[in-house]
């Protein structure tokens, strides 16, 4: 039964990282593609490599220390939702929040 547990622990810990290298990637195609052919265009900002790898892993640290906010966080706002399920539809959102 330990070795179960230990094993679903492990699955859960390697899904949370690849979770966090997935919106990762697409933050570096975003930041590549999009934020900073604007910054260098219009901002007159030229990073080299270690200045992107600096922006990526302030990123990725932010990411990491505060990704599990959003899951708790979201949570509660469906309980929340759930316990207003009497109210008609219309004035659900205002009475709730």
């Amino acid at each position: 039964m330990k070795q179960m547990e230990s094993r679903k622990r492990a699955v859960v810990l390697l899904l949370s990282m690849l979770g966090l290298c997935l919106q990762l990637a697409v933050y570096i195609y975003v930041w590549m593609e999009v934020y900073y052919p604007y910054l260098a265009q219009f901002g007159k900002v030229n990073f080299y490599s270690n200045g992107h790898l600096l922006v990526i892993g302030i990123y990725f640290v932010l990411l990491f220390f505060f990704e599990n906010t959003l899951p708790s966080t979201s949570r509660k706002l469906t309980a929340r939702l759930r316990d207003c399920a009497h109210i008609l539809p219309s004035s659900r959102f205002a009475s709730c929040i």
